[in-house]
């Protein structure tokens, strides 16, 4: 293709919504990025190793238990809220309100077992006040979290980013600010408060001004929305959440176990800019879900849009990535470039045909096909985690690469010959 023709093309495609507010989703990704490695630039500069790999765990520990209070309430809001007309409140409204609950319960919970899972992590029991404050930080991540894809129902993709930019300042700014006397918590402190307090006014905006917009615009679209369907749809898929937030949420956990604390860092910096790239496909196929549950008719169309859209962003930040992997962890100190530039670069690789199971992901959500994505997402779940730990004890952290790089490309092969054939061939012939 001919640079002259660029603009043109890009102009063109700013006319969909779906690669409108896909792009969007996308710059949002690229800038909570931009973020987050100047978070982790500063965490790893102001805190010791071992401070920033029991940190880490600990997020990651929280994140798989807002997981787990969001239900797949993620995948049901881009699903249903697009075409829910005047429902949408009383769907969101009763969701939060389940997840808020789960939040609370996941997170006495998993306090009470900590000698049992996590002995490393017992720091969180240090005094009341730390518990407490975990307690309702999963629920205020399970929040935050959901908001964002109430907003992407919504088709208003611009106020994530603004969102988002706003609490990566207040959260680098915190945490800057907690190093000098708050040196063993101020990772998580930094993490947790501005996420807690930015809840409040998206959501005043959401249920005040993006809500009754949203129903105007789309009143011929709408479509009764019974909540026995959402039922069904939430729960068929919450088994495959699980799964996935299992295999990215524990791994740093069984790093810190198995390695020890320094490994732990080393792994999860990696991981986390490894993430900015699966994204990608995650934002094209959340856009994919909403598009198409407004207009089922399109739906392969869509999904060839996304699919080769997808693959030339994701192949070219992969192949960047690849190149950049030591540079870009030297920031952090030579120690982590040293330790984690090989898993870097195999997951970037990993990325690409992570793009492919996304459009599948996003065409069986459409479609209604919730036991194709859990059983999807079992597999994945079963490859990685088991083949990571082997490759671990082998390679160290750069067997966790070496292992989401087969699996996936082998998932996507297999993807690729059955359900995402009508797309491909699509795209072939067109």
């Amino acid at each position: 293709m001919k640079l002259a023709y660029l603009p043109q093309r890009l102009t063109a495609q700013l006319q969909s919504p779906l690669l409108r507010n896909a792009y969007m989703l996308i710059i949002n990704a690229t800038a909570t990025s931009g973020l987050g490695l100047l978070y982790w630039v500063a965490a790893a500069r102001f805190y010791d190793a071992d401070t920033v790999g029991l940190s880490s765990a600990a997020l990651s520990a929280m994140t798989f238990l807002s997981g787990i209070a969001q239900l797949s309430f993620n995948d049901a809001f881009m699903r249903f809220v697009p075409p829910a007309g005047a429902a949408v409140r009383r769907l969101v409204g009763y969701a939060y309100g389940i997840s808020i609950g789960l939040g609370l319960a996941a997170g006495v919970v998993f306090l009470a077992g900590l000698d049992t899972w996590s002995p490393t992590l017992t720091w969180l029991r240090e005094n009341a006040a730390i518990q407490i404050a975990f307690v309702l930080s999963v629920s205020a991540m399970a929040l935050f979290t959901l908001q964002d894809s109430v907003l992407t129902g919504l088709r208003q993709p611009k106020y994530i980013l603004i969102e988002n930019a706003v609490f990566g300042v207040l959260k680098l700014g915190l945490l800057v600010g907690c190093a000098a006397w708050l040196k063993e918590y101020g990772i998580f402190v930094s993490s947790v408060v501005p996420m807690a307090l930015l809840t409040v006014p998206v959501n005043a905006l959401i249920f005040k001004r993006l809500m009754p917009q949203h129903i105007a615009h789309t009143q011929a679209h709408a479509q009764p929305i019974h909540p026995r369907e959402v039922a069904r749809y939430v729960l068929g898929n919450y088994l495959g959440v699980l799964a996935a937030q299992v295999t990215f949420t524990l791994l740093p956990v069984i790093v810190l176990n198995v390695a020890g604390k320094s490994a732990g860092a080393y792994y999860y910096l990696p991981a986390l800019l490894a993430t900015s790239l699966r994204l990608v496909a995650a934002n094209l196929t959340a856009s994919l879900t909403v598009e198409a549950a407004l207009d089922q008719r399109r739906l392969i169309e869509y999904c060839q849009r996304v699919l080769k859209n997808g693959l030339r962003i994701v192949a070219l930040l992969a192949a960047v990535v690849f190149v950049a992997a030591p540079y870009v962890l030297a920031v952090f100190g030579a120690d982590y470039a040293a330790e984690g530039s090989g898993l870097l670069r195999l997951l970037a690789l990993a990325a690409i045909p992570n793009v492919i199971i996304m459009v599948y992901i996003g065409k069986a959500r459409v479609e209604g096909r919730v036991r194709s994505i859990v059983l999807l997402t079992l597999v994945q779940a079963a490859l990685e985690l088991g083949s990571s730990t082997v490759l671990l004890g082998l390679f160290g952290i750069t067997g966790i690469g070496l292992a989401f790089c087969l699996c996936q490309t082998l998932v996507a092969l297999v993807l690729l010959t059955t359900g995402l054939r009508a797309v491909w061939q699509r795209g072939k012939a067109g």
